[in-house]
């Protein structure tokens, strides 16, 4: 999957006096641009200089999984996150939704995670459903193949797709908002 910058990691930068002042002005910044965190805070810091020394404000991001980020905060390895990511083109939005849905950061590096996203990762469908009625017909076909005889039209008519979404749904199986299926039955 090739990066586009819709789905880039971005962080919108105030400071803490302009919002206890009553403004919420910043800018969305765009961590792709930079080369490592020196540099980004160098940039925001620019950016604000119309203030002394601005206590900076991460007000809204997008594309950065929870662990990574908060108001006040920037883990210190993002870079290795947005580096790693941008360099194997991996999709910053299928990764984030991995790891806010994977509940932690129990990584040993990057590459572990990414190793581990796509030894969990089934697709990208509309539902939970589409994946089942998928995975459904794929097991019938396999085990046609396997045993070499044909299921009739009757009896596949009567597969119940919906009881199998529930099955996976219950199973452990994760379909997130952006519609990647996410295998947490291990």
């Amino acid at each position: 999957m090739k990066n586009n910058t819709e789905n880039n990691p971005r962080i919108y930068v105030g400071t803490y006096g302009k919002y206890s002042s009553g403004s919420i002005s910043g800018k969305w910044f765009d961590l792709t641009d930079y080369k490592n965190l020196e540099d980004f805070y160098k940039n925001i810091k620019e950016y604000h200089k119309d203030e002394y020394d601005p206590e900076f404000m991460f007000q809204d991001w997008e594309n950065i999984p929870k662990c990574l980020i908060g108001e006040s905060w920037i883990h210190e390895e993002i870079y290795d996150y947005v580096n790693e990511l941008k360099d194997d083109n991996i999709c910053f939005e299928l990764f984030n939704d991995f790891l806010n849905y994977y509940y932690s950061f129990d990584f040993d590096s990057i590459y572990q995670a990414i190793e581990e996203m796509h030894e969990r990762l089934r697709g990208c469908y509309n539902s939970l459903e589409e994946y089942a009625e998928q995975e459904l017909d794929l097991m019938t076909d396999e085990f046609e193949a396997l045993n070499n005889i044909e299921i009739p039209d009757s009896i596949k008519r009567n597969l119940d797709y919906k009881g199998y979404k529930i099955d996976l749904d219950q199973g452990g199986f994760i379909f997130t908002e952006n519609g990647y299926v996410f295998d947490f039955s291990y």
